[in-house]
Order: structure tokens, then sequence, then C-alpha cells
């Protein structure tokens, strides 16, 4: 029988713990982290005020337990929530918890590192790679989040990580594009392999090519010596092609050659190599709509698009926001040699109703500006950038009057006009740094910059 402990008790959570499935679990009440003994399979603390108050108490049991799942029940707040959960719980509710909801998350949590323990001991035993998990609180293998449409995706990686099925993934610049791409490859047979990933639109035209398909010396002026390429160095692994709509035509026939052969040749060179490479492309436009426009070769586009996954943007998982903003907070404190020991509630209100057109990208340049912003720890709303405390988005999108603008859905150009402002005003207008935190080249951003009329 699997033990749960738990802590801070006046004796009614622990008869409510008790009904849950007496069979399977026994409820340990203690005092002190002191009498905490074992490997529990749950963690049970019950705070009796603030997040503040508990604190101590959250760091201490995860020193001691750092993989057993801790679930704090006490009086809370969104900001709390991300506080909590930023110290290491697995979850915060606010009581009064109802049995069915108490038995859902203990039995979630408590199944979760369960099987964590199995897949333990497969490693040990067969010394493989452990199948990342979808767990309810946390999220897939490096992914946080646990919101409906981040659960979509997580269930579309499982089905298709162990097959060598050609992936797409479509979503919006800063969705984390590349993390799908690096978990495929972390879970698939190619794990052992190398994962090489390229930007298309980062590299010159005349570059991309080389770089691809790699060169013999003296294959051009200054091939001193001779280069493999991205391809024939993925070989045994993954080959990641980000934003490959930004391919050229005339490469684009080379890489359908190499997807129906299996084989490069280097520039320069006469003999064609064989490579068992994993292909994952991305993009953040719509490439059917490319082919139809003669801007991207159908051939090519069945042969990458055998199995899409759709990263949803953040605006439609809301419900993450607080994890990502704790999670990047707890992960940058330390390079800004800051510790956060408050939020306050309205900046959580404030980011959960912000659009987030950089997606998770600008949360972490939000939390750079937070921590180098925040005073004496503590998280206000003037620690926010302009744009995000502005409570109906931009300027533009308000009346004469000063009354917000009736709302409307707005495009993807639109929010991707609105990120890359936004990501200019962040950097004073730095073009390098603009680019490499929205993830596209510097030539793509002069060109999308051209195309939005942003001086």
């Amino acid at each position: 029988m699997r033990e749960i402990l738990l802590l801070g008790d006046d004796g009614h959570l622990a008869a409510q713990l008790g009904k849950i499935d007496g069979a399977r679990f026994a409820v340990r009440p203690i005092a002190t982290v002191d009498e905490a003994s074992g490997v529990p399979a749950l963690i049970v603390l019950a705070a009796a005020g603030p997040f503040s108050a508990s604190r101590s108490l959250i760091t201490a049991l995860k020193k001691r337990f750092p993989a057993v799942p801790l679930l704090v029940i006490g009086p809370c707040d969104d900001a709390d929530k991300v506080k909590a959960i930023g110290a290491g719980a697995a979850d915060i509710l606010r009581p009064p918890v109802p049995d069915t909801d108490l038995r859902r998350h203990v039995v979630s949590l408590a199944d979760g590192i369960e099987r964590e323990h199995e897949m333990d001991d497969l490693i040990k035993q067969k010394n493989c790679l452990k199948c990342p998990l979808i767990r309810e609180t946390h999220g897939y293998g490096r992914f946080i989040g646990s919101s409906p449409a981040i659960k979509k995706v997580f269930a579309q990686i499982e089905k298709v990580r162990k097959s060598s099925l050609n992936v797409f993934i479509h979503g919006e610049s800063g969705t984390g594009k590349e993390l799908v791409a690096r978990t495929l490859h972390e879970s698939s047979a190619h794990r052992d392999g190398p994962f090489m990933a390229i930007n298309c639109g980062a590299i010159p035209e005349h570059l991309l090519e080389s770089e691809l398909f790699g060169y013999e010396k003296g294959a051009f002026t200054g091939a001193d010596r001779p280069y493999n390429g991205k391809i024939i160095d993925a070989d045994g692994g993954t080959l990641f092609l980000d934003e490959v709509s930004e391919l050229p035509l005339k490469l684009q026939v080379k890489l359908l050659r190499f997807l129906e052969e299996r084989k490069v040749t280097r520039l320069g060179s006469s003999r064609a190599q064989e490579v068992d490479v994993r292909l994952v492309c991305a993009t953040n436009k719509d490439l059917r709509a490319m082919v139809r426009g003669n801007l991207f070769r159908e051939d090519l586009y069945y042969r990458l698009v055998v199995y899409t996954i759709d990263l949803p943007p953040l605006r439609e998982r809301r419900e993450d926001i607080p994890l990502f903003f704790a999670h990047f907070l707890q992960e940058r404190e330390e390079r800004h040699e800051v510790h956060i020991t408050r939020i306050e509630p309205e900046v959580v209100e404030l980011l959960k109703n912000y659009p987030w057109p950089g997606n998770v990208r600008e949360i972490i340049n939000l939390v750079d500006h937070v921590l180098v912003s925040a005073e004496e720890g503590i998280v206000t709303v003037d620690a926010l950038p302009p744009y995000v405390r502005e409570p109906h988005g931009t300027p533009a999108e308000r009346t004469e009057a000063g009354a917000p603008a009736p709302w409307r859905p707005r495009t993807i150009e639109e929010l991707e006009k609105e990120a890359i402002i936004a990501t200019l005003r962040h950097f004073n207008g730095n073009m390098a740094e603009t680019a490499r935190a929205l993830g596209i080249g510097r030539a793509t951003l002069y060109r999308k910059m051209a195309s939005y009329h942003i001086d």
C-alpha cells in the first residue's frame, strides 16, 4: 500500500483523503517536516495562510523529496499559485475541495510518480531511454502546460514519436516549434544520433545550399577544406528545418531529390552518400497557400507534410501563462541576481489578459524585463512593460475619446506586426537582437518590416 504524507491538517483533510481508494493509499499525518520518512507516493500540505507563510515548508519538503509530487491545499489567489508552483508544488487548490476533485488530483499525481518509478526500473534493466509521460500538472517532456489545447499536442507527439515519418510543425513564431522537434528526436528511434537544426530564413540563399548539402575542397572560392553539411551531419539522427517556407525553389528541388533517394551529393563531388535521417520541418506560414501561389513546390509539400502537428498560440491556452511566468522567473532569477518574494495579483491578471503576439519567447523577454524592474523582490504592475499594462492592447486600438475600441478578431499578420514592433521597442531598435528573439533571420526581419511598413 502506498503512503500519502499529510502535513499541517486539523483532521478534516485526513478524513477526506481517507475516503480515496483505501486499498491503495494510506494517509499518514505528520506534524513537522522532520517526521517525514520513506518515499511516499504523494505529499499533501494543508496551508493555513498565504503562500508567504508556507514557502519555507514547500522548500523543505521539495529538498527532502525532490521527486515526490507536492499538492498544496490552502487559501490562495492566482499570484499565490504562480509562486507555489515556482517553488516546486505540483498544484495548489483552494478549499473547500470537493471529494471528486481531490480524488482526481491525488490519483493523477500519485499514479504519475509510480509510472516514473516503473520507467526507472525499466531503464536499469534494458538500458533504454525513459519514455516521456503525459502528466496532469506539469506537461510532457520539456513542455510546460496543462491546458486542453496543449494536451492535444502532447497526444500528437506521443502518436508519432516512435515512427520515422516526416513531421511538419505549424505554429506562430515563439510557440516552441524547435522544442517539439527536440522532443520528437529525444523520444524516437533516432535518439542516439545527432539533432541538427537550421533556420532556412536566417542564412543567405547563396550560402544555404552549401550549409545543407556540404561541399568538397575547391568547390568554390574560399572552400579550403571539405564540409559535410547539416544533412550528412544529421546521419542517424534528426534534421530540423525551421522556416522551411523560406527555402528557395532551387533548393526545394534538391531537397525533394534527397527525400526520394535518401542520398546526398556534396557540391563539387560526383559521389552520392546514403544518409539515414528523420526530417522535421516547421513554419509559421500557410504552406498550402504558398503552393497555390507557386511559391512552394507541391510535390515537396506532400513529401514534408506527412504528419502535421499544429502548435497553438499562447492566447489559446491562457491557463498555461502563470505556469510559464513562474517557470521562467525561477529559471532566470540567478542570472539577474534577483530573488522574487511577492507578485501582486493584478500582475497575474494582466498577464492572462495580454494577447502575447510573441508567444512563449515574448514571456521570456518580459521575465527579463520584470527581473530588472522589480524593486525589493516584489513584482508590481509598474514592473511590467507599458504595452502589457495597457488593459486593451495597443494605443491604436483605442478611440479618440480614450475608450476601448470594440473587440474584433485580428489576423495573423496584425499579430505578427505587433510582435515585431514590441520586440524592436524592447531591444531599442537593435535588429540583431530583435531577429534572434523572434527566431528569424535579419534578412527576413527586414523583409517583414518593409511589408508591414514598419520604420
